[in-house]
């Protein structure tokens, strides 16, 4: 005989769903970091930041929805799927991965910023339900209405992490902590309440109590694996502290050591701002400093550019005219400038 799930006395343990809610910020967190080192890598080391990202906010969510599946206490005994659970991870995964990739190729793309949130929202969408598949031995019914709400959550969660990953971060530093942390925080509350909409969107039906495959696991099990993961989590955040302050200490060595080089510099960064210039161009340019042309320029002229970089190839100010000459493929360039002087001549 089945007995609806619902109308028994299931509910939520506390310390589970707060520690689902800790683990959802905290793979947030790391996710906008790890997203700022995909914008500022060469090609090489973009693909490896986009994995570690992809993993550790794929892992984190999968992680969340387990700790808040275990946090769930069910009236009957129940087991997982081996199979599916193992799917379910890989789903979350390859999901944020594809995301990250899509956005990374052009950050400015507004249609690429619509795809790679509905890709990633679908895929974490996809994960809840595959996983919610893997509970055994229970018959699950959805209210239509809500699993779309929580797909919606999904999607619009994906987009603001997307956002603040990938968009929201204009300089190598990045966001200050304070912020990122707000930010984190407020990004696992739409982390979590897809989960809890997912979860209110759910009636199970009890099928009795048949023997646990060889092949699944309990719930015990199931608590170690995911503990695991969670201690993963954890340590790619702490990494991530101090990844955050030896960069800060690098920048402040380059800065040091650009001020101190007689040549003029200028450091722009990938969409074309300037972050820094030296004493010595400050001298040069004099006036000059607010010309357009120093500004932004075409997004092409500096091909996969990463920080610190400088204008590519050769700028003469002539009035309103200049000329560019694009290197390829490089992010650090020398630059010769041509500036007015009152008695038409210039100085380089």
């Amino acid at each position: 005989m089945e007995h609806s799930l619902a109308s028994m006395h299931s509910h939520h343990n506390t310390y589970h769903v707060v520690l689902s809610y800790v683990i959802a910020t905290m793979s947030a967190y790391v996710s906008i970091d790890l997203a700022r080192r995909v914008m500022y890598s060469s090609r090489t080391a973009k693909y490896v930041w986009l994995i570690a990202g992809a993993g550790t906010l794929g892992i984190g969510i999968w992680s969340m929805h387990f700790i808040a599946m275990l946090a769930f206490q069910f009236p009957v005994p129940i087991y997982y799927d081996t199979e599916l659970v193992i799917v379910s991870v890989l789903i979350a995964i390859v999901g944020c991965f594809l995301g990250f990739t899509i956005i990374s190729r052009n950050i400015k793309s507004s249609s690429r910023f619509i795809l790679s949130g509905i890709v990633m929202g679908l895929s974490i969408a996809a994960m809840h339900y595959v996983g919610m598949a893997a509970v055994k031995p229970v018959i699950i019914t959805y209210d239509r209405l809500l699993v779309v709400v929580s797909i919606i959550i999904a999607i619009s969660a994906s987009w603001v992490a997307i956002g603040l990953g990938f968009r929201s971060s204009n300089t190598a530093q990045g966001m200050p902590f304070g912020l990122k942390a707000v930010f984190s925080l407020i990004m696992a509350v739409a982390i979590a309440g897809r989960h809890y909409t997912g979860m209110a969107a759910t009636q199970f039906s009890d099928l009795g109590h048949p023997a646990v495959p060889a092949s699944d696991m309990d719930t015990s099990l199931l608590a170690w694996i995911v503990a695991g993961l969670t201690v993963l989590v954890f340590t790619l955040f702490f990494f991530s502290l101090i990844f955050d302050r030896v960069w800060k200490r690098k920048e402040i060595l380059q800065k040091t050591l650009l001020d101190s080089i007689a040549d003029g510099i200028v450091i722009t960064d990938q969409s074309g701002r300037i972050l820094h210039v030296n004493p010595a161009f400050l001298q040069l340019a004099g006036g000059h400093l607010k010309h357009p042309h120093l500004q932004q320029y075409h997004p092409g002229l500096v091909p996969d550019a990463e920080l610190p970089s400088v204008f590519a190839g050769r700028i003469k100010f002539h009035g309103i005219r200049s000329e560019a000459e694009a290197g390829h493929r490089r992010s650090i360039a020398s630059i010769s400038l041509a500036f007015p002087r009152p008695d038409g001549t210039h100085s380089y």
